[in-house]
């Protein structure tokens, strides 16, 4: 009897005391029981094969899982500072369109709202780097 593979799982071995010479049926019958045993021995194999394929899946499927998972929560998480961040913008953009409408209104000389101007712009770029600059 030989294992799928080829080796040699053992033999059958029939004993008796005295010698006896088998009918044509008999050896028919053990060869038929050669071919049952080995057919069992394939299909064990073949499952163990399986099992160790399934537990590979399975650990797998369990390092995906988590993996998306975590992906999952840190796209949750870059959203909502995101979100943060261009709340901030849009309240420093209504600042400076409100601030520009005041400056307007002052009929004050051109150097003095243009130095105003710059003085806000340079502070909405201070502010929008540390912004971007408070994730790295």
């Amino acid at each position: 009897l030989c294992w799928p593979s080829g080796k040699i799982f053992g033999t059958i071995c029939i004993l008796d005391r005295v010698e006896d010479h088998y009918s044509e049926h008999i050896r028919e019958l053990m060869q038929i029981f050669e071919g049952v045993v080995q057919d069992q021995l394939a299909l064990a194999a073949e499952k163990a094969c399986l099992e160790a394929t399934l537990a590979q899946l399975q650990a797998s499927r369990s390092q995906l899982t988590e993996a998306v998972k975590l992906a999952v929560d840190q796209i949750v998480q870059k959203n909502e500072v995101m979100g943060e961040r261009m709340h901030g913008f849009a309240n420093m953009l209504d600042e400076l369109a409100g601030s520009l409408v005041a400056i307007l209104a002052l009929s004050e000389p051109p150097r003095q709202v243009e130095s105003e101007l710059s003085k806000m712009v340079e502070e909405l770029n201070q502010t929008s780097e540390r912004l971007l600059c408070s994730e790295r």
